[in-house]
């Protein structure tokens, strides 16, 4: 899971800077880009002041920063890739447009 791969990803599609996200969520531009390069994990609380602030949801960010051949066991792939054929594609297209 990477959740800050995410966060700079909305971040950057939204045309927003390290400094003005960090302005708007009350933490200084080092502690965002500790979280966004994942040298820190944010707290669900600043979690939740990042996507609000991206216009965005915590289970939206969390969804875009799976990594399904590490956060899906592989026990558990099959059913996953039958139950959402398209995540990946869809994660994607949803981070890029």
């Amino acid at each position: 899971m990477n959740i800050g791969k995410a966060i700079q990803t909305l971040r950057t599609k939204k045309n927003i800077t390290q400094k003005e996200l960090a302005e708007k969520i009350g933490i200084t531009q080092t502690g965002l880009s500790y979280i966004e390069t994942g040298v820190k994990h944010p707290s669900e609380n600043s979690l939740e002041k990042i996507a609000n602030a991206l216009g965005s949801s915590v289970a939206f960010i969390k969804l875009a920063s799976l990594d399904l051949d590490k956060d899906v066991p592989q026990d558990k792939r099959a059913e996953f890739d039958e139950l959402f054929p398209d995540f990946v594609a869809t994660m994607q297209r949803l981070l890029i447009n």
